[in-house]
């Protein structure tokens, strides 16, 4: 299942602070290229990712890299993640907080440009 709009407006409505990489922002872009997932680069705090946990909670996280152990609910074993790779009943999430060759989240969103996609306003990287 692939429901970006909806997941999109789940992190925003709880305020994940996230600038959109990968395909959908090169998509966002105008590329023609195709993605199945939505990769952001995010603020690893424990406020973020308990906003990260309340905006996926209702939709079945779990880690999509075949892990056996259940997902956290607690937002500071969060924090402890370079990286979190989550399915969850929307689509694919992954995210970012430590990607090279992407700065981190605190250098990145300054000079991300704003764009409302999918009825919501994003920070989008740069291409290139």
């Amino acid at each position: 299942m692939f429901k970006l709009g909806e997941l999109l407006q789940a992190l925003h409505a709880q305020h994940v602070r996230m600038v959109v990489v990968g395909g959908v922002a090169a998509t966002i872009h105008g590329s023609a290229h195709l993605t199945r997932d939505l990769d952001v680069l995010a603020e690893f705090s424990p406020e973020n990712m308990g906003n990260l946990l309340k905006a996926i909670g209702p939709h079945r996280p779990r880690f999509a890299m075949g892990a056996h152990a259940s997902f956290p609910q607690d937002a500071g074993a969060l924090v402890g993640y370079r990286n979190i790779y989550i399915q969850t009943d929307l689509c694919r999430l992954d995210v970012l907080g430590d990607a090279p060759p992407l700065p981190a989240y605190v250098v990145l969103a300054p000079r991300s440009v704003h764009v409302k996609a999918f009825g919501v306003p994003l920070q989008v990287d740069l291409p290139g």
